[in-house]
């Protein structure tokens, strides 16, 4: 598999000699700097945070962003700051996502390539490599016009020539999709008039391989459930079906797959869950496959519970704009974002971080997935999907990192406890089935406690509306 994949470097070979000690400084400053907007993200310290930034890397981490939710503001500045947040991260750029009825948001696209065209050399100094956007066109949106194809194609024109588009070694622009099962790729390719590298997001498997020939690589979404080890294999085998074909005479071996910390959505007109979802085997099973692209899914979806970055109801319109939407409430994802830190790293440089400090993060649902609520006009989700996935328990997860060999974490739920022998580094454990009342962690080595820890938010027997959302914690030792 060609794995060159990567961003046009800005060179810097005649001066780095001379300024080397300069912005090895300029990084650690940006880097420990707090945030004037959110203190929460940053991301912590390690011995090697300056090799993060300063080594040179072919692997890309993207995030899926939706520009039709406004976190900070939608003017240039709003998301200046958005992309230095996800740079601190070790991401690379944004799949920005759109359709045919996102004209009502030209202005939010018109702005926030702005806003990575301007940063194009600020950044950088944070990942060493430029934060880079590409279009995720929005397929179903698309169906609904007219002209799918030739709304495509607008789209895509707008912004193709941009100095912040992702484009690969050789200068040819990456373009991604969600969804397109239906969509004629050939005509859409000739129509182009120019080499582009096609990304296709396969959610629903398209009839005939003849769709998947002009097909350069796909963007595997949604993920197929925590357990799995391949996480391409089951779509694979699916594609491989068709017509008794092998996917592989469809010549396409690029691939991006995706990380999802939830999937959760509760408005008016549904409520939907699938499966249990497991951000620590996601990425383990990310890592070993090694795919030429890794995109976060989603960094600000909050009305499918996929976000990395929080909604600020202070600070942010989105929650305003969609009151309906109930299933979010103060439910934080931000650990989830800042353990992704670390594994970004090991996707990057095939090695875990040196950390500083030791780690807790820890995630559940606030309610059993039993639980019948006392005033919810939507009914229930059935949570049956027909695939080979984990189904939905009442699990309360735990990620660490210990800096030594030795120590025990306990976790208390309601009138139970269990408790784990650590080891060095990486330790993962789920307790279950929780019980009602706040989960509370507590981590002793030879004697003291490292972090004691109380969910802030109460796993409740009967909700008033269903929220099958997580909410996450981390805290550090420092």
């Amino acid at each position: 598999m060609d794995r060159t994949w990567q961003f046009k470097y800005i060179s810097m070979v005649s001066i780095l000699s001379v300024l080397s000690i300069g912005i090895a400084f300029l990084i650690v400053g940006s880097i420990s700097s707090k945030d004037t907007l959110n203190p929460e993200y940053n991301p912590p310290l390690t011995c090697e945070s300056n090799s993060l930034m300063l080594n040179k890397t072919s692997k890309l981490v993207l995030a899926h962003y939706m520009i039709q939710y406004i976190d900070i503001g939608i003017d240039v500045e709003s998301y200046k700051k958005e992309i230095r947040m996800a740079s601190r991260y070790g991401i690379d750029g944004f799949a920005v996502n759109c359709g045919a009825d996102f004209m009502n948001y030209r202005q939010q696209l018109d702005n926030i390539f702005t806003a990575a065209d301007q940063l194009l050399n600020e950044n950088v100094i944070f990942t060493n490599q430029p934060f880079k956007l590409t279009l995720s066109l929005d397929t179903d949106h698309f169906l609904q016009a007219k002209n799918p194809i030739l709304e495509m194609i607008k789209f895509y024109s707008m912004y193709q020539n941009r100095k912040s588009y992702l484009t690969d070694t050789m200068g040819i622009p990456i373009l991604t999709t969600f969804g397109g099962d239906t969509i004629d790729w050939t005509t859409f390719k000739q129509n182009i008039k120019r080499d582009i590298k096609l990304y296709v997001n396969l959610f629903r498997i398209p009839k005939s391989t003849d769709q998947l020939i002009p097909i350069d690589g796909i963007f595997s979404w949604p993920p197929q459930g925590g357990s799995i080890n391949d996480p391409i294999a089951p779509k694979m085998q699916q594609i491989s079906k068709l017509n008794n074909k092998s996917y592989m005479t469809c010549k396409f071996d690029l691939l991006i797959v995706d990380i999802t910390p939830a999937f959760y959505s509760h408005q008016p007109f549904k409520n939907q869950a699938f499966h249990e979802y497991n951000i620590y085997k996601n990425w383990r099973s990310v890592i070993k496959s090694q795919p030429d692209i890794i995109e976060l899914v989603t960094w600000n979806d909050f009305t499918e519970s996929t976000y990395f970055f929080d909604p600020i109801p202070n600070q942010s319109q989105s929650i305003t704009l969609h009151p309906f939407v109930m299933n979010v409430n103060g439910r934080s994802h931000t650990a989830f974002l800042q353990l992704s830190f670390y594994f970004i790293h090991e996707y990057k440089f095939g090695r875990q971080p040196c950390v500083q400090e030791d780690l807790l993060f820890y995630w559940y649902r606030t309610h059993f997935v039993d639980s019948v609520a006392s005033n919810d006009a939507i009914p229930k989700p059935t949570f049956d999907v027909g695939l080979p996935v984990d189904p939905m328990t009442d699990t309360i997860y735990l990620c660490l990192w210990s800096m030594k060999d030795t120590g025990t974490v306990t976790v208390h739920t309601g009138s139970s406890s269990s408790s784990f022998v650590l080891v060095q580094g990486w330790n993962y454990f789920e307790t279950s089935p929780f019980q009602v009342g706040f989960p509370k962690i507590v981590w002793e080595r030879d004697g003291h406690i490292v972090i004691e820890s109380k969910g802030s938010i109460e796993i409740i027997d009967t909700p008033v509306v269903y929220d099958f959302n997580y909410h996450s914690m981390y805290v550090t030792s420092k």
